[in-house]
């Protein structure tokens, strides 16, 4: 793993709305992918952290992970379903979420304002796992469609 270390965030997956921080591309012994993005009022996306790919428009599959949510401004609602249970949490300023894996989330900006969220995610996927960049844009697509 390797002394502790400072070093410069990377900006992968920065699709103009946030960048990744700490990732298995950019360090490959990280344990966890942390970084940071920002959310537009109504703005939508989904994901799914379960085993297999559900294939549902407008959602991105990622290996099963635990994430840690941390609202740093803004208003964020996370609609979640699995496992026959389905809810919907709602994070203000300052509020923290933990997301399990086995579930799919979407996360909708309920603030009047740009929405500002920390998140931290493990284990870390390998590079080959992760949703290429390709498959973020399209799926933010289709939700902006209303084909999710």
């Amino acid at each position: 793993m390797g002394a502790p270390q400072v070093f410069p965030p990377s900006v992968e997956l920065n699709h103009g709305w946030g960048a990744v921080l700490v990732s298995r591309n950019s360090h490959p012994d990280a344990a966890v992918q942390c970084g940071f993005y920002w959310t537009e009022p109504g703005e939508e996306t989904a994901f799914s952290f379960e085993k297999e790919d559900p294939r549902i428009p407008g959602y991105v599959h990622w290996p099963a992970m635990d994430d840690i949510y941390v609202v740093f401004e803004g208003a964020l609602e996370i609609d979640w379903e699995g496992q026959g249970e389905r809810g919907t949490l709602r994070l203000e300023s300052h509020d923290i979420a933990y997301l399990t894996p086995g579930y799919r989330y979407r996360t909708r900006c309920v603030s009047n304002r740009r929405t500002k969220v920390f998140y931290c995610g493990a284990p870390a996927p390998n590079p080959d796992e992760r949703p290429h960049e390709h498959a973020v844009k399209a799926a933010k697509a289709e939700l902006a469609a209303g084909q999710g």
